[in-house]
């Protein structure tokens, strides 16, 4: 999803039925909170949130997902 400018929530479901590996949202307008199931298979290795405009404390949300090794967060 990078670059496309895209604006609103991250769904909730977003890694529920996929076994995402990493996943980059860089420059665009996502808001709320990051989705638990992006880590629910336990495969997520690198997320990047780049200029994502997240407004819920990503630390937080992040603290579960023990299977991340990379995680690229500025300008949120």
């Amino acid at each position: 999803m990078f670059g496309n400018k895209l604006i609103g929530k991250l769904l909730e479901n977003l890694g529920k039925n996929a076994l995402l590996k990493w996943l980059d949202v860089f420059n665009n307008w996502f808001f709320g909170r990051i989705p638990r199931s992006l880590c629910e298979h336990g495969k997520l290795e690198e997320l990047r949130m780049l200029e994502s405009k997240c407004s819920e404390k990503i630390l937080t949300s992040l603290g579960g997902y023990r299977s991340l090794s990379r995680v690229r967060l500025g300008t949120n």
